[in-house]
Protein backbone atom coordinates (compact mmCIF):
# COMPACT_ATOMS: atom_id res chain seq x y z
CA UNK A 1 0.00 0.00 0.00
CA UNK A 2 2.65 2.58 1.04
CA UNK A 3 3.81 2.83 -2.85
CA UNK A 4 3.02 6.63 -2.81
CA UNK A 5 6.49 9.10 -2.12
CA UNK A 6 4.98 8.70 1.76
CA UNK A 7 5.80 5.35 1.98
CA UNK A 8 9.48 5.74 -0.21
CA UNK A 9 10.55 7.85 2.09
CA UNK A 10 10.13 5.23 4.92
CA UNK A 11 10.41 1.50 2.69
CA UNK A 12 13.07 3.39 0.92
CA UNK A 13 13.09 2.93 -3.23
CA UNK A 14 13.86 -0.61 -3.55
CA UNK A 15 11.29 -2.06 -1.73
CA UNK A 16 8.96 0.77 -2.84
CA UNK A 17 9.20 -0.78 -6.10
CA UNK A 18 9.03 -4.16 -5.01
CA UNK A 19 5.99 -3.56 -3.06
CA UNK A 20 4.64 -1.27 -6.12
CA UNK A 21 4.99 -3.73 -8.39
CA UNK A 22 3.47 -6.77 -6.36
CA UNK A 23 0.41 -4.71 -5.28
CA UNK A 24 -0.31 -4.22 -9.20
CA UNK A 25 0.25 -7.97 -9.47
CA UNK A 26 -2.81 -8.60 -7.09
CA UNK A 27 -4.91 -6.15 -8.84
CA UNK A 28 -4.67 -7.37 -12.37
CA UNK A 29 -5.17 -10.92 -10.95
CA UNK A 30 -7.57 -9.83 -8.73
CA UNK A 31 -10.00 -8.55 -11.67
CA UNK A 32 -9.75 -12.46 -12.99
CA UNK A 33 -10.85 -13.31 -9.63
CA UNK A 34 -13.59 -11.39 -9.23
CA UNK A 35 -14.95 -12.88 -12.71
CA UNK A 36 -14.60 -16.24 -11.58
CA UNK A 37 -16.37 -15.35 -8.14
CA UNK A 38 -19.29 -13.80 -9.88
CA UNK A 39 -19.46 -17.21 -12.28
CA UNK A 40 -19.55 -19.46 -9.50
CA UNK A 41 -22.78 -20.56 -7.15
CA UNK A 42 -23.16 -23.15 -5.02
CA UNK A 43 -26.42 -24.71 -5.80
CA UNK A 44 -26.78 -27.49 -3.87
CA UNK A 45 -26.61 -25.62 -0.46
CA UNK A 46 -29.23 -23.19 -1.89
CA UNK A 47 -26.91 -20.33 -1.69
CA UNK A 48 -26.71 -16.99 -4.16
CA UNK A 49 -23.31 -16.84 -6.13
CA UNK A 50 -20.30 -16.88 -3.79
CA UNK A 51 -20.79 -13.58 -2.09
CA UNK A 52 -16.84 -13.31 -1.26
CA UNK A 53 -13.52 -14.75 -2.55
CA UNK A 54 -12.61 -16.41 1.08
CA UNK A 55 -15.91 -18.00 0.35
CA UNK A 56 -15.20 -19.45 -2.86
CA UNK A 57 -12.11 -20.60 -1.75
CA UNK A 58 -13.09 -22.34 1.45
CA UNK A 59 -15.53 -24.18 -0.95
CA UNK A 60 -12.80 -24.86 -3.52
CA UNK A 61 -9.82 -25.94 -0.81
CA UNK A 62 -9.76 -27.74 2.61
CA UNK A 63 -9.74 -26.24 5.74
CA UNK A 64 -5.99 -25.67 5.98
CA UNK A 65 -5.47 -23.86 2.98
CA UNK A 66 -8.90 -22.00 3.74
CA UNK A 67 -7.39 -21.02 7.42
CA UNK A 68 -4.39 -19.54 5.49
CA UNK A 69 -5.98 -17.25 2.98
CA UNK A 70 -7.76 -15.70 5.78
CA UNK A 71 -4.13 -15.52 7.65
CA UNK A 72 -2.90 -13.65 4.44
CA UNK A 73 -5.80 -11.50 4.50
CA UNK A 74 -5.66 -10.52 8.51
CA UNK A 75 -2.38 -9.72 8.53
CA UNK A 76 -2.02 -7.40 5.12
CA UNK A 77 -5.16 -6.10 6.31
CA UNK A 78 -3.79 -4.95 9.70
CA UNK A 79 -0.77 -3.91 8.54
CA UNK A 80 -2.42 -1.75 5.81
CA UNK A 81 -5.26 -0.39 8.90
CA UNK A 82 -2.26 0.11 11.41
CA UNK A 83 -0.40 2.31 8.28
CA UNK A 84 -3.49 4.13 7.71
CA UNK A 85 -3.70 5.32 11.23
CA UNK A 86 -0.32 6.69 10.86
CA UNK A 87 -0.64 8.48 7.93
CA UNK A 88 -3.76 9.69 9.48
CA UNK A 89 -1.85 10.85 12.46
CA UNK A 90 0.86 12.39 10.36
CA UNK A 91 -0.97 14.29 7.35
CA UNK A 92 -4.51 15.46 9.19
CA UNK A 93 -2.85 17.81 11.99
CA UNK A 94 -0.23 19.25 9.62
CA UNK A 95 -3.31 19.55 6.77
CA UNK A 96 -5.60 21.38 9.38
CA UNK A 97 -2.97 23.48 11.19
CA UNK A 98 -3.80 27.03 10.30
CA UNK A 99 -7.35 26.48 9.26
CA UNK A 100 -8.76 25.98 12.78
CA UNK A 101 -8.45 28.29 15.13
CA UNK A 102 -7.29 27.64 18.64
CA UNK A 103 -10.40 28.50 20.35
CA UNK A 104 -12.13 26.10 17.93
CA UNK A 105 -13.98 22.86 19.20
CA UNK A 106 -12.08 21.14 16.57
CA UNK A 107 -8.78 22.24 17.64
CA UNK A 108 -7.64 18.80 18.45
CA UNK A 109 -7.64 17.42 15.37
CA UNK A 110 -4.20 19.45 14.68
CA UNK A 111 -2.77 16.70 17.68
CA UNK A 112 -1.62 13.55 16.64
CA UNK A 113 -3.15 11.56 19.34
CA UNK A 114 -6.59 12.84 18.96
CA UNK A 115 -6.55 12.28 15.42
CA UNK A 116 -5.89 8.61 15.10
CA UNK A 117 -8.42 8.55 18.26
CA UNK A 118 -11.27 10.00 16.32
CA UNK A 119 -9.98 8.45 13.09
CA UNK A 120 -10.30 4.87 15.13
CA UNK A 121 -13.94 5.52 16.54
CA UNK A 122 -15.17 6.73 12.88
CA UNK A 123 -13.71 3.94 10.96
CA UNK A 124 -15.27 1.62 13.78
CA UNK A 125 -18.72 2.98 12.44
CA UNK A 126 -18.44 3.62 8.96
CA UNK A 127 -17.21 -0.04 8.86
CA UNK A 128 -19.93 -1.97 10.51
CA UNK A 129 -22.59 -1.33 7.26
CA UNK A 130 -23.56 -4.11 5.77
CA UNK A 131 -20.83 -3.63 2.66
CA UNK A 132 -18.88 -0.95 1.54
CA UNK A 133 -20.29 0.14 -1.85
CA UNK A 134 -23.30 1.82 0.08
CA UNK A 135 -20.80 5.00 -0.41
CA UNK A 136 -19.91 4.06 -3.64
CA UNK A 137 -21.46 7.21 -4.82
CA UNK A 138 -18.79 9.27 -3.29
CA UNK A 139 -16.59 8.51 -5.51
CA UNK A 140 -17.30 11.59 -7.21
CA UNK A 141 -15.32 13.52 -4.92
CA UNK A 142 -11.72 12.34 -5.92
CA UNK A 143 -12.91 13.08 -9.51
CA UNK A 144 -13.59 16.86 -8.26
CA UNK A 145 -10.66 17.67 -6.53
CA UNK A 146 -8.71 16.64 -9.50
CA UNK A 147 -10.34 19.47 -10.90
CA UNK A 148 -9.59 21.29 -8.30
CA UNK A 149 -5.73 20.37 -9.04
CA UNK A 150 -6.47 21.58 -12.70
CA UNK A 151 -7.54 24.98 -11.72
CA UNK A 152 -4.76 25.16 -9.36
CA UNK A 153 -2.11 24.20 -12.03
CA UNK A 154 -3.78 26.89 -14.43
CA UNK A 155 -4.50 29.94 -11.37
CA UNK A 156 -0.79 29.10 -10.27
CA UNK A 157 0.93 29.58 -14.20
CA UNK A 158 -0.91 31.83 -15.77
CA UNK A 159 -1.21 34.45 -12.62
CA UNK A 160 2.36 36.27 -12.31
CA UNK A 161 4.29 35.51 -9.35
CA UNK A 162 7.34 37.33 -10.27
CA UNK A 163 7.02 39.47 -7.03
CA UNK A 164 6.64 36.60 -5.58
CA UNK A 165 8.64 33.99 -6.67
CA UNK A 166 12.67 33.65 -7.00
CA UNK A 167 12.15 31.67 -9.82
CA UNK A 168 9.75 32.89 -12.93
CA UNK A 169 7.39 30.03 -13.35
CA UNK A 170 7.32 28.64 -16.82
CA UNK A 171 7.52 24.87 -17.83
CA UNK A 172 11.05 25.35 -18.93
CA UNK A 173 12.53 25.37 -15.38
CA UNK A 174 10.23 22.96 -13.48
CA UNK A 175 13.00 20.11 -14.32
CA UNK A 176 15.84 22.42 -13.32
CA UNK A 177 15.11 22.89 -10.17
CA UNK A 178 16.95 20.94 -7.20
CA UNK A 179 14.77 18.72 -5.15
CA UNK A 180 15.97 17.58 -2.23
CA UNK A 181 14.43 13.90 -1.34
CA UNK A 182 12.17 14.62 0.93
CA UNK A 183 10.61 17.64 -0.79
CA UNK A 184 8.72 15.81 -3.43
CA UNK A 185 7.37 13.06 -0.71
CA UNK A 186 6.27 15.68 1.76
CA UNK A 187 4.34 17.30 -0.86
CA UNK A 188 2.19 14.38 -1.99
CA UNK A 189 1.24 12.82 1.39
CA UNK A 190 -2.65 12.99 0.36
CA UNK A 191 -1.91 10.65 -2.92
CA UNK A 192 -1.49 7.51 -0.70
CA UNK A 193 -5.55 7.49 -0.45
CA UNK A 194 -5.33 7.54 -3.66
CA UNK A 195 -3.04 4.82 -4.91
CA UNK A 196 -4.80 2.67 -2.19
CA UNK A 197 -8.38 3.33 -3.96
CA UNK A 198 -6.28 1.77 -7.29
CA UNK A 199 -3.77 -0.65 -5.39
CA UNK A 200 -6.39 -1.74 -2.41
CA UNK A 201 -9.92 -1.50 -3.55
CA UNK A 202 -9.97 -3.86 -6.23
CA UNK A 203 -8.38 -6.57 -4.56
CA UNK A 204 -10.15 -6.32 -1.21
CA UNK A 205 -13.39 -5.85 -3.32
CA UNK A 206 -13.15 -9.24 -4.32
CA UNK A 207 -12.77 -9.97 -0.49
CA UNK A 208 -15.59 -8.17 0.61
CA UNK A 209 -19.03 -9.37 1.99
CA UNK A 210 -20.57 -7.96 -1.51
CA UNK A 211 -18.20 -7.20 -3.91
CA UNK A 212 -19.63 -4.21 -5.74
CA UNK A 213 -20.20 -6.77 -9.04
CA UNK A 214 -22.57 -8.59 -7.22
CA UNK A 215 -24.48 -5.80 -5.51
CA UNK A 216 -24.65 -4.30 -9.37
CA UNK A 217 -25.95 -7.48 -10.81
CA UNK A 218 -27.94 -8.06 -7.93
CA UNK A 219 -29.89 -4.64 -8.60
CA UNK A 220 -29.94 -5.20 -12.09
CA UNK A 221 -31.38 -8.79 -11.24
CA UNK A 222 -34.48 -7.46 -9.34
CA UNK A 223 -34.89 -4.46 -12.14
CA UNK A 224 -35.24 -6.36 -15.03
CA UNK A 225 -37.37 -9.67 -13.91
CA UNK A 226 -40.87 -8.55 -12.99
CA UNK A 227 -43.55 -11.36 -12.70
CA UNK A 228 -47.55 -10.50 -13.78
CA UNK A 229 -48.55 -11.82 -10.30
CA UNK A 230 -52.08 -11.89 -12.05
CA UNK A 231 -51.31 -13.73 -14.88
CA UNK A 232 -49.25 -16.54 -12.19
CA UNK A 233 -52.39 -16.52 -10.12
CA UNK A 234 -54.68 -17.49 -12.50
CA UNK A 235 -51.68 -20.21 -14.79
CA UNK A 236 -50.28 -21.63 -11.34
CA UNK A 237 -52.93 -22.21 -8.33
CA UNK A 238 -52.48 -18.56 -7.26
CA UNK A 239 -48.56 -19.03 -7.37
CA UNK A 240 -48.19 -21.27 -4.81
CA UNK A 241 -46.30 -22.86 -6.36
CA UNK A 242 -42.74 -23.50 -3.84
CA UNK A 243 -39.34 -22.94 -5.73
CA UNK A 244 -36.50 -24.02 -4.19
CA UNK A 245 -38.39 -23.58 -0.74
CA UNK A 246 -38.57 -19.72 -0.77
CA UNK A 247 -42.03 -19.69 -1.22
CA UNK A 248 -43.99 -18.33 -4.15
CA UNK A 249 -41.55 -17.82 -7.44
CA UNK A 250 -41.63 -14.11 -7.74
CA UNK A 251 -40.10 -14.09 -3.70
CA UNK A 252 -38.20 -16.39 -4.67
CA UNK A 253 -36.46 -14.47 -6.77
CA UNK A 254 -35.81 -11.49 -4.58
CA UNK A 255 -34.59 -13.49 -1.66
CA UNK A 256 -32.51 -15.93 -3.31
CA UNK A 257 -30.96 -14.43 -6.27
CA UNK A 258 -31.38 -18.07 -8.36
CA UNK A 259 -31.56 -18.22 -11.75
CA UNK A 260 -34.89 -19.51 -12.04
CA UNK A 261 -36.91 -20.36 -15.54
CA UNK A 262 -40.39 -19.29 -15.51
CA UNK A 263 -41.20 -21.27 -18.91
CA UNK A 264 -43.52 -19.73 -21.40
CA UNK A 265 -46.85 -22.35 -22.00
CA UNK A 266 -47.35 -22.72 -25.78
CA UNK A 267 -50.86 -23.68 -25.32
CA UNK A 268 -51.41 -21.41 -22.64
CA UNK A 269 -50.48 -17.63 -22.56
CA UNK A 270 -51.30 -17.53 -18.63
CA UNK A 271 -49.12 -19.42 -17.45
CA UNK A 272 -45.94 -17.24 -15.63
CA UNK A 273 -43.71 -16.02 -18.71
CA UNK A 274 -39.73 -14.57 -17.91
CA UNK A 275 -36.41 -16.19 -18.32
CA UNK A 276 -33.43 -14.30 -17.31
CA UNK A 277 -30.24 -16.03 -17.19
CA UNK A 278 -28.83 -13.99 -14.14
CA UNK A 279 -25.44 -15.34 -13.69
CA UNK A 280 -24.45 -15.35 -17.75
CA UNK A 281 -25.32 -11.65 -17.85
CA UNK A 282 -23.38 -11.34 -14.59
CA UNK A 283 -20.57 -12.97 -15.80
CA UNK A 284 -20.63 -10.16 -18.81
CA UNK A 285 -21.53 -7.75 -17.00
CA UNK A 286 -18.76 -7.81 -13.82
CA UNK A 287 -15.78 -8.64 -16.17
CA UNK A 288 -15.92 -5.80 -18.38
CA UNK A 289 -17.19 -3.59 -15.87
CA UNK A 290 -14.33 -4.43 -13.19
CA UNK A 291 -11.71 -4.34 -15.83
CA UNK A 292 -12.89 -0.75 -17.13
CA UNK A 293 -13.36 0.34 -12.86
CA UNK A 294 -10.09 -0.22 -12.79
CA UNK A 295 -9.00 1.05 -15.80
CA UNK A 296 -10.45 4.40 -14.87
CA UNK A 297 -8.83 3.83 -11.14
CA UNK A 298 -5.46 3.75 -12.63
CA UNK A 299 -5.86 6.89 -15.06
CA UNK A 300 -6.85 8.74 -12.14
CA UNK A 301 -4.37 7.57 -9.90
CA UNK A 302 -2.16 8.46 -12.81
CA UNK A 303 -3.96 12.28 -13.48
CA UNK A 304 -3.73 12.97 -9.76
CA UNK A 305 0.03 12.09 -9.25
CA UNK A 306 1.31 14.13 -12.36
CA UNK A 307 -1.23 16.96 -11.75
CA UNK A 308 -0.71 17.15 -7.64
CA UNK A 309 3.06 16.36 -8.28
CA UNK A 310 3.46 19.58 -10.24
CA UNK A 311 1.07 21.87 -7.82
CA UNK A 312 3.73 20.79 -5.45
CA UNK A 313 6.51 22.07 -7.60
CA UNK A 314 4.80 24.93 -8.47
CA UNK A 315 4.10 25.80 -4.82
CA UNK A 316 7.52 25.17 -3.76
CA UNK A 317 8.52 27.56 -6.36
CA UNK A 318 5.93 30.48 -6.06
CA UNK A 319 7.96 30.32 -1.70
CA UNK A 320 11.03 30.63 -3.51
CA UNK A 321 12.27 27.76 -1.16
CA UNK A 322 12.66 24.59 -3.40
CA UNK A 323 14.24 22.78 -0.36
CA UNK A 324 10.97 22.80 2.08
CA UNK A 325 10.49 20.13 4.27
CA UNK A 326 7.22 19.78 4.63
CA UNK A 327 4.77 20.33 1.81
CA UNK A 328 1.48 21.25 3.61
CA UNK A 329 2.86 24.00 6.20
CA UNK A 330 3.76 25.93 2.89
CA UNK A 331 0.08 26.23 1.72
CA UNK A 332 -1.37 29.74 1.88
CA UNK A 333 -4.21 30.02 4.83
CA UNK A 334 -5.99 32.05 3.12
CA UNK A 335 -5.83 30.62 -0.46
CA UNK A 336 -9.63 29.59 -1.11
CA UNK A 337 -8.06 26.87 -3.74
CA UNK A 338 -6.02 25.10 -1.85
CA UNK A 339 -8.13 25.42 1.36
CA UNK A 340 -10.71 23.51 -0.55
CA UNK A 341 -8.27 20.71 -1.76
CA UNK A 342 -6.92 20.13 1.53
CA UNK A 343 -10.73 19.66 2.37
CA UNK A 344 -11.53 17.58 -0.56
CA UNK A 345 -8.48 15.50 0.62
CA UNK A 346 -9.38 14.52 3.89
CA UNK A 347 -13.28 13.49 2.93
CA UNK A 348 -11.50 11.51 0.36
CA UNK A 349 -9.64 10.03 3.43
CA UNK A 350 -13.08 8.87 4.94
CA UNK A 351 -14.63 7.80 2.37
CA UNK A 352 -12.06 5.15 1.76
CA UNK A 353 -11.91 4.29 5.27
CA UNK A 354 -14.74 1.78 5.13
CA UNK A 355 -13.61 -0.07 2.92
CA UNK A 356 -10.64 -0.99 4.25
CA UNK A 357 -11.62 -2.09 7.46
CA UNK A 358 -14.87 -3.79 6.84
CA UNK A 359 -12.83 -6.09 4.30
CA UNK A 360 -10.07 -6.86 7.36
CA UNK A 361 -13.30 -7.25 9.87
CA UNK A 362 -15.17 -9.51 6.96
CA UNK A 363 -10.97 -11.48 7.17
CA UNK A 364 -11.16 -11.69 11.02
CA UNK A 365 -15.10 -13.40 10.94
CA UNK A 366 -13.99 -15.68 8.36
CA UNK A 367 -10.81 -16.64 10.38
CA UNK A 368 -12.39 -17.16 13.42
CA UNK A 369 -15.52 -19.12 11.67
CA UNK A 370 -13.36 -21.61 10.38
CA UNK A 371 -11.19 -21.99 13.86
CA UNK A 372 -14.54 -23.31 15.05
CA UNK A 373 -15.16 -25.11 11.88
CA UNK A 374 -18.03 -23.09 11.28
CA UNK A 375 -19.44 -22.48 8.02
CA UNK A 376 -17.92 -19.41 6.59
CA UNK A 377 -19.92 -15.87 6.75
CA UNK A 378 -21.88 -16.50 3.55
CA UNK A 379 -24.75 -14.14 3.73
CA UNK A 380 -23.37 -10.78 4.38
CA UNK A 381 -21.29 -9.65 6.79
CA UNK A 382 -22.79 -11.31 9.96
CA UNK A 383 -25.19 -9.53 12.00
CA UNK A 384 -24.69 -5.87 13.37
CA UNK A 385 -22.96 -6.79 17.21
CA UNK A 386 -20.93 -8.98 15.34
CA UNK A 387 -19.95 -6.20 12.54
CA UNK A 388 -19.41 -3.89 15.72
CA UNK A 389 -17.35 -6.45 17.69
CA UNK A 390 -14.62 -7.23 15.20
CA UNK A 391 -14.90 -3.72 13.83
CA UNK A 392 -13.87 -2.13 17.19
CA UNK A 393 -11.45 -4.52 17.93
CA UNK A 394 -9.62 -4.40 14.91
CA UNK A 395 -9.31 -0.42 15.00
CA UNK A 396 -8.52 -0.51 18.85
CA UNK A 397 -5.56 -3.00 18.08
CA UNK A 398 -4.34 -0.40 14.95
CA UNK A 399 -5.27 2.66 16.95
CA UNK A 400 -2.34 1.23 19.74
CA UNK A 401 0.09 0.36 17.33
CA UNK A 402 -0.25 3.68 15.98
CA UNK A 403 -0.02 5.59 18.93
CA UNK A 404 2.34 3.86 21.21
CA UNK A 405 5.19 3.85 17.91
CA UNK A 406 7.27 6.00 15.74
CA UNK A 407 7.37 5.79 12.08
CA UNK A 408 9.43 2.63 11.99
CA UNK A 409 6.41 0.72 12.87
CA UNK A 410 5.10 1.38 9.30
CA UNK A 411 8.66 -0.16 7.53
CA UNK A 412 7.55 -3.09 9.86
CA UNK A 413 3.76 -3.04 8.66
CA UNK A 414 4.53 -2.98 4.79
CA UNK A 415 7.22 -5.80 5.17
CA UNK A 416 3.87 -7.62 7.14
CA UNK A 417 1.53 -6.42 4.30
CA UNK A 418 3.82 -7.44 1.07
CA UNK A 419 4.55 -10.93 3.06
CA UNK A 420 1.12 -11.41 3.08
CA UNK A 421 0.44 -10.08 -0.60
CA UNK A 422 2.92 -12.25 -2.09
CA UNK A 423 0.17 -14.86 -0.48
CA UNK A 424 -2.61 -13.82 -1.92
CA UNK A 425 -0.73 -13.22 -5.37
CA UNK A 426 -0.46 -16.68 -5.39
CA UNK A 427 -3.73 -17.82 -4.36
CA UNK A 428 -5.25 -17.10 -7.83
CA UNK A 429 -2.69 -18.90 -9.33
CA UNK A 430 -2.97 -22.84 -7.25
CA UNK A 431 -7.09 -21.77 -7.11
CA UNK A 432 -7.02 -21.45 -10.96
CA UNK A 433 -4.71 -24.30 -11.24
CA UNK A 434 -6.54 -26.53 -9.04
CA UNK A 435 -9.89 -25.87 -11.07
CA UNK A 436 -8.30 -26.50 -14.28
CA UNK A 437 -7.15 -29.81 -13.06
CA UNK A 438 -10.33 -30.85 -11.49
CA UNK A 439 -11.88 -30.22 -14.97
CA UNK A 440 -9.70 -32.41 -16.64
CA UNK A 441 -10.57 -35.05 -14.21
CA UNK A 442 -14.42 -34.71 -14.21
CA UNK A 443 -14.60 -33.97 -17.89
CA UNK A 444 -14.06 -38.11 -18.22
CA UNK A 445 -16.93 -38.33 -15.49
CA UNK A 446 -19.01 -35.81 -17.38
CA UNK A 447 -19.14 -37.79 -20.45
CA UNK A 448 -19.46 -41.04 -19.01
CA UNK A 449 -21.88 -40.17 -17.43
CA UNK A 450 -24.13 -37.58 -19.47
CA UNK A 451 -25.98 -34.82 -17.68
CA UNK A 452 -28.83 -37.20 -16.03
CA UNK A 453 -30.85 -35.66 -13.25
CA UNK A 454 -29.95 -37.09 -10.46
CA UNK A 455 -32.84 -34.90 -8.46
CA UNK A 456 -36.29 -35.16 -9.27
CA UNK A 457 -38.60 -33.25 -6.88
CA UNK A 458 -42.58 -32.87 -6.59
CA UNK A 459 -43.96 -29.65 -7.34
CA UNK A 460 -47.67 -28.34 -7.21
CA UNK A 461 -48.57 -31.80 -6.11
CA UNK A 462 -47.75 -33.46 -9.01
CA UNK A 463 -45.23 -36.61 -8.96
CA UNK A 464 -42.74 -36.37 -11.90
CA UNK A 465 -41.53 -39.83 -12.87
CA UNK A 466 -37.54 -39.99 -12.59
CA UNK A 467 -36.49 -41.13 -16.51
CA UNK A 468 -33.86 -43.67 -16.92
CA UNK A 469 -30.85 -42.55 -18.77
CA UNK A 470 -31.49 -44.99 -21.57
CA UNK A 471 -35.15 -44.10 -22.30
CA UNK A 472 -35.64 -42.47 -25.53
CA UNK A 473 -39.45 -41.32 -24.75
CA UNK A 474 -38.23 -37.97 -23.68
CA UNK A 475 -35.62 -39.50 -22.45
CA UNK A 476 -31.88 -38.13 -21.57
CA UNK A 477 -29.49 -40.21 -24.05
CA UNK A 478 -25.90 -40.42 -22.33
CA UNK A 479 -24.55 -38.43 -25.64
CA UNK A 480 -25.99 -35.22 -24.55
CA UNK A 481 -29.54 -34.00 -24.85
CA UNK A 482 -30.50 -34.70 -28.47
CA UNK A 483 -33.06 -36.33 -30.73
CA UNK A 484 -35.91 -37.90 -28.67
CA UNK A 485 -34.88 -35.67 -26.07
CA UNK A 486 -34.25 -32.03 -26.26
CA UNK A 487 -33.40 -30.56 -29.93
CA UNK A 488 -30.07 -30.00 -31.30
CA UNK A 489 -30.83 -26.50 -31.48
CA UNK A 490 -30.25 -26.09 -27.70
CA UNK A 491 -27.71 -28.43 -27.09
CA UNK A 492 -25.38 -30.25 -29.46
CA UNK A 493 -23.91 -33.55 -28.96
CA UNK A 494 -20.76 -32.54 -28.54
CA UNK A 495 -21.77 -29.40 -26.00
CA UNK A 496 -23.18 -26.33 -26.23
CA UNK A 497 -23.26 -23.86 -28.78
CA UNK A 498 -21.26 -20.62 -29.14
CA UNK A 499 -24.14 -18.94 -28.44
CA UNK A 500 -24.75 -19.73 -25.03
CA UNK A 501 -27.75 -22.26 -23.65
CA UNK A 502 -30.79 -22.07 -26.06
CA UNK A 503 -34.24 -23.06 -25.58
CA UNK A 504 -34.61 -26.36 -26.69
CA UNK A 505 -38.56 -26.96 -27.08
CA UNK A 506 -40.28 -30.57 -26.98
CA UNK A 507 -44.10 -30.67 -27.84
CA UNK A 508 -45.36 -34.27 -26.76
CA UNK A 509 -49.24 -35.27 -26.25
CA UNK A 510 -50.01 -33.70 -22.58
CA UNK A 511 -47.62 -31.45 -22.69
CA UNK A 512 -48.17 -27.89 -23.51
CA UNK A 513 -44.24 -26.95 -23.45
CA UNK A 514 -41.09 -27.44 -21.91
CA UNK A 515 -38.67 -25.32 -21.55
CA UNK A 516 -35.15 -26.07 -20.28
CA UNK A 517 -32.93 -23.09 -19.39
CA UNK A 518 -29.68 -23.08 -17.54
CA UNK A 519 -28.12 -20.87 -15.53
CA UNK A 520 -25.03 -20.15 -16.65
CA UNK A 521 -22.30 -17.46 -16.75
CA UNK A 522 -20.99 -16.39 -20.07
CA UNK A 523 -18.34 -19.45 -21.05
CA UNK A 524 -19.83 -21.23 -23.92
CA UNK A 525 -16.71 -23.49 -23.80
CA UNK A 526 -18.02 -27.63 -23.74
CA UNK A 527 -17.34 -29.93 -22.28
CA UNK A 528 -15.97 -28.19 -19.79
CA UNK A 529 -18.91 -25.78 -19.20
CA UNK A 530 -20.79 -25.87 -16.05
CA UNK A 531 -24.33 -26.39 -16.50
CA UNK A 532 -24.91 -26.41 -12.32
CA UNK A 533 -28.38 -25.83 -12.16
CA UNK A 534 -31.12 -26.50 -14.72
CA UNK A 535 -34.94 -26.77 -13.66
CA UNK A 536 -37.57 -27.69 -16.14
CA UNK A 537 -40.94 -27.05 -15.82
CA UNK A 538 -43.71 -28.83 -17.70
CA UNK A 539 -47.38 -27.15 -17.71
CA UNK A 540 -50.20 -29.14 -19.24
CA UNK A 541 -52.71 -27.61 -21.63
CA UNK A 542 -54.95 -25.74 -19.51
CA UNK A 543 -52.50 -24.74 -17.07
CA UNK A 544 -53.27 -26.00 -13.95
CA UNK A 545 -50.71 -28.71 -13.65
CA UNK A 546 -47.12 -27.14 -12.57
CA UNK A 547 -44.67 -29.64 -12.13
CA UNK A 548 -40.86 -28.83 -12.14
CA UNK A 549 -37.97 -31.52 -12.59
CA UNK A 550 -34.72 -30.25 -10.97
CA UNK A 551 -31.26 -31.36 -11.30
CA UNK A 552 -28.31 -30.86 -9.64
CA UNK A 553 -25.11 -31.66 -11.26
CA UNK A 554 -23.05 -32.70 -7.96
CA UNK A 555 -20.47 -33.12 -10.41
CA UNK A 556 -19.53 -29.85 -11.16
CA UNK A 557 -21.10 -27.96 -8.44
CA UNK A 558 -18.00 -27.11 -6.65
CA UNK A 559 -16.10 -26.10 -9.63
CA UNK A 560 -15.29 -22.83 -11.54
CA UNK A 561 -15.39 -21.57 -15.16
CA UNK A 562 -12.21 -22.96 -17.41
CA UNK A 563 -9.01 -21.65 -16.23
CA UNK A 564 -7.57 -21.70 -19.71
CA UNK A 565 -9.79 -19.45 -21.40
CA UNK A 566 -7.76 -17.23 -23.44
CA UNK A 567 -7.86 -13.77 -23.44
CA UNK A 568 -9.22 -11.60 -25.50
CA UNK A 569 -7.56 -8.55 -27.53
CA UNK A 570 -9.25 -5.82 -25.50
CA UNK A 571 -7.95 -7.81 -22.32
CA UNK A 572 -4.88 -8.08 -23.47
CA UNK A 573 -4.52 -4.39 -23.88
CA UNK A 574 -6.09 -3.04 -20.88
CA UNK A 575 -3.43 -5.67 -18.68
CA UNK A 576 -0.67 -3.93 -20.95
CA UNK A 577 -2.36 -0.28 -20.01
CA UNK A 578 -2.25 -1.29 -16.62
CA UNK A 579 1.59 -2.24 -17.19
CA UNK A 580 2.21 0.62 -19.23
CA UNK A 581 0.24 3.33 -16.09
CA UNK A 582 1.90 1.25 -13.35
CA UNK A 583 5.73 2.23 -14.71
CA UNK A 584 4.62 5.53 -15.27
CA UNK A 585 3.45 6.17 -12.04
CA UNK A 586 6.67 4.70 -10.68
CA UNK A 587 8.88 7.11 -13.02
CA UNK A 588 6.65 10.30 -11.68
CA UNK A 589 7.12 8.69 -8.16
CA UNK A 590 10.99 7.57 -8.08
CA UNK A 591 11.88 11.63 -10.62
CA UNK A 592 12.71 13.55 -7.61
CA UNK A 593 15.24 11.31 -6.01
CA UNK A 594 16.99 11.01 -9.05
CA UNK A 595 16.57 14.77 -9.57
CA UNK A 596 18.47 15.43 -6.50
CA UNK A 597 21.64 17.63 -7.32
Amino acid sequence: MLTLPYGLSHTGLVWGVIILLSSYAVSVLSCIVIYDVACYASWRDKTPPAPSYGYLVHQLLNRKWSLLLDLALVISGFGAAVSFLIFLGDFVPTALKGIIAEDSTFFFLTERSPVILFASLLCTILSTTDNGVNDAFLSAIPILGFGWCLIALVYRYFVPYQDVVKVPVSLATLWQIPVSRQALPDANLFLFAFMMQANVLPTFAAMSPVAPGDAMALALLENTITLDDDALDQGVEGGKCPVDGYGTTGQAVAKSGHTLAFTSCAANPLCASASHSYNRRLGTLSRKTLLRSLATSHTLTLLYYIALSSVGVLLVMQQGHPMLQNFTRSLSQTDPVFVTLRALMIICLIVLSPYLFSAVANGCMNLVAICRNKPMVAEGFGSFPQRLAYSFGLVSAGALVALHTDRVATVLTVFGGWGATILMCTFPAVLLWHTHHDYRRQNVHWKSNALVPDVFSERCGDQVPRPHPSQDNGGFQQSGFQQSGFQQSGFQQGGFQQGGFQQGVLDQSGLGGVELTHDYAGQAQAPTTFARYSQLRNCDATGALCTEAQSDYSLVARTLPPSDRPLTLWEWGLIGYFALTTVIGFVAAAVPYWLNV
